[in-house]
């Protein structure tokens, strides 16, 4: 499908394929049967509390074969923004039964360059660079692709003094040479 959208709630329909083609939007909670993503297509993934998110379960083959570091999949991540991320979290939004080209894939393997991710209208001090698509688990007889959503890091306090004792010590170093 191009330039549709198609909204999950309930079972698609176990034996049919989806093809989200350029255009194409994805979105809500559900079971498909199999499914192929093409570059330019978009998966809108909401988060609308820690422990309560969207999830695609495809019964089953999720072919991504058609993506590379060259043609991505857009995947848009949404939630209300009352959300406090920075402690980072990870959440799983694809169950696949098979993951095609990625079924040799190990756990935690980073996939994020096969994707565009689009954080815009998601909050809680979490921009797209500290955002990650890694292979998840596999349980039941699915494996998960999962969002990781991390902050980058303030500086800890003992680096900052370490910082600052650095400087001290130069600044005394340079003031000896000078007399």
């Amino acid at each position: 499908m191009n330039e549709g959208k198609v909204l999950v709630a309930g079972n698609l329909g176990a034996t049919s394929t989806t093809v989200m083609g350029s255009g194409s939007l994805l979105g809500g909670s559900g079971t498909v049967g199999s499914v192929l993503w093409n570059a330019e297509a978009t998966y809108e993934w909401q988060l609308r509390s820690v422990t309560d998110w969207d999830l695609l379960r495809v019964s089953g083959t999720m072919d991504l074969s058609l993506l590379n570091s060259g043609d991505k999949f857009n995947l848009s991540l949404l939630s209300d923004g009352s959300f406090d991320l920075s402690g980072g979290y990870e959440w799983t939004f694809l169950q696949a039964a098979n993951l095609g080209s990625l079924s040799g894939f190990a756990f935690g393997t980073d996939i994020t360059n096969f994707f565009n991710i689009s954080a815009g209208g998601f909050n809680g001090g979490v921009d797209a660079t500290g955002i990650k698509v890694l292979v998840g688990s596999t349980a039941d007889g699915f494996t998960s692709l999962n969002i990781q959503a991390s902050s980058v890091p303030e500086p800890s306090t003992g680096s900052l003094m370490m910082f600052g004792l650095g400087g001290l010590v130069m600044t005394r170093l340079l003031r000896r040479k000078v007399s």
